[in-house]
């Protein structure tokens, strides 16, 4: 037997017989339909971000809006005087902040300097990269697997982060068939870092300032 073939093929000492060497499966390589960014969904993906890390401030002011509101029914002159206005300030804020997000994240969105990441696009994703295609501007980028910080999975897209800041979107319905899109989320998704968005920290200082609150408020009753 050859140095070549004793490379790719080995003997069985069980039957004597010469077996073909076990071969690696191909690496597996999806290449999507042309798609691209459209200022609306670019301007409910920055209004999804923007509210996520603000929403445990937002949910502060609601709980006290509630407690003011609440506390407008209490026999208290202390409270009552400060009840009805911290009530509508703590109601007005949230609502006012809300529509200046709004205003932001559709400026953001409009805005010319963005139109360069609203090109169509065809992305080749496999486990060690992905590739972005812009065949309007015949430009190419390389992401390796090192280069991606995490993917976020949401309801109907992708974001592929490759920083802190920085992400890349990728719809669902830019894969060709279903069959496309089931292997790129059981064999290339898994080996990139997922983006978790955890409740628990938010959630824990929005208890701390309400007991806070709360607690601040029993003071002043006091007789």
């Amino acid at each position: 037997m050859s140095d070549a073939n004793a490379l790719t093929d080995r003997l069985d000492e069980n039957d004597g017989k010469i077996h073909p060497a076990p071969q690696e499966p191909p690496e597996v390589t999806i290449t999507t339909l042309p798609f691209a960014l459209t200022p609306a969904v670019y301007f409910r993906i920055l209004l999804r971000i923007t509210l996520w890390k603000n929403w445990w401030q937002i949910g502060f002011l609601i709980v006290v809006a509630v407690g003011f509101l609440v506390l407008c029914y209490i026999d208290g002159k202390v409270i009552h005087s400060i009840a009805f206005p911290g009530f509508v300030l703590c109601s007005l804020i949230p609502l006012f902040w809300l529509l200046y997000a709004i205003f932001k994240c559709h400026s953001l969105a409009h805005h010319p300097a963005n139109k360069p990441i609203m090109k169509t696009r065809v992305n080749i994703l496999s486990k060690d990269r992905i590739i972005i295609n812009e065949p309007e501007s015949e430009s190419v980028a390389n992401f390796t697997r090192e280069d991606i910080f995490a993917i976020e999975k949401c309801k109907g897209y992708y974001m592929i982060w490759v920083t802190q800041q920085q992400m890349l979107y990728l719809p669902k319905n830019a894969f060709a068939v279903p069959k496309d899109l089931c292997t790129f989320e059981s064999e290339i998704l898994p080996v990139y870092p997922e983006q978790k968005r955890s409740l628990r920290n938010g959630i824990i200082f929005l208890f701390a300032c309400s007991f806070a609150f709360s607690l601040f408020l029993a003071i002043l009753n006091s007789p």
